[in-house]
């Protein structure tokens, strides 16, 4: 997850045409700290998400799945326990969908892995046989 959002905020800032300086500047820390950020270096970056959105005036679904403003709406809740629910409800629906695509793929994994298995003793059966 690191690697994306520094990968959307990066993408992001470049779009906006902004500065890594200017960000920073916004988000009180040093241009280095942002650097780190964007190049996926940190692990902090849950820390800055609620500036980052305020600083480019979109949501979480806007930065992390890049839905246009009229698709997505949502109440401007602050910084508050309401936030942090939203954003932790928002990241668990994410790793559910992710979850259910990984069993998806492990699935047909091991159908591909029984197949290959039944080919490579048809195969064998073959080859003794002709000999």
């Amino acid at each position: 997850m690191n690697l994306t959002f520094a990968k959307k905020i990066r993408q992001l800032r470049l779009l906006k045409n902004h500065t890594v300086k200017e960000v920073a500047y916004y988000l009180e820390i040093d241009a280095s700290t942002y650097h780190r950020l964007e190049t996926g270096k940190s692990s902090n970056w849950l820390k800055y998400l609620p500036k980052l959105l305020e600083f480019y005036k979109i949501n979480e679904e806007q930065l992390f799945l890049g839905l246009p403003e009229d698709v997505v709406v949502r109440k401007a809740t602050g910084n508050n326990l309401a936030e942090d629910s939203y954003l932790l409800n928002f990241f668990q629906q994410e790793i559910e969908k992710r979850d259910d695509l990984l069993k998806g793929l492990k699935k047909d994994l091991e159908q591909l892995r029984t197949l290959n298995d039944r080919q490579f003793k048809e195969l064998r059966f073959l080859k003794k046989n002709t000999l």
